[in-house]
């Protein structure tokens, strides 16, 4: 019988998943990403893969949250060193934001065909707790 993973290895291989989700994001997106690739990505196989995420969806979903929380860290961290906050900071953080990869790629997930592919296979629950965050 196999054994199953330990904690810190199921920790690490999520956080693989999530990178290479984010990776894919740039070259090929949601729809035309298989689970099979990420899951070699992580180094584990297409069934454990669903160990960690209910669906491909539910992986880009969580890389989605993490990009959005992530922008808004870095937008608050940017405006609170500047010395002045002013609308002309605030632009240029925007700015800054805007072009990095980082929001390039949330950019992409947030393309009507590809937010409503990627819907489709979270769990509206987690949506709506999502929506209310």
């Amino acid at each position: 019988m196999p054994r199953g993973f330990s904690e810190n290895q199921m920790y690490l291989l999520q956080e693989k998943l999530i990178s290479a989700a984010f990776d894919a994001l740039s070259s090929s997106g949601v729809r035309k990403t298989p689970v099979g690739d990420l899951a070699k990505s992580a180094g584990i196989s297409t069934g454990a893969f669903y160990k960690f995420f209910p669906s491909k969806e539910a992986l880009f979903f969580a890389v989605y949250e993490r990009t959005e929380e992530s922008l808004k860290k870095e937008f608050v961290t940017r405006l609170d060193t500047s010395p002045e906050v002013s609308k002309n900071v605030i632009r240029d953080v925007l700015k800054q934001l805007l072009l990095s990869e980082k929001m390039q790629s949330f950019l992409r997930l947030m393309q009507k065909e590809e937010r409503m592919y990627l819907i489709r296979g979270v769990d509206p629950a987690v949506v709506e707790a999502h929506l209310q965050k």
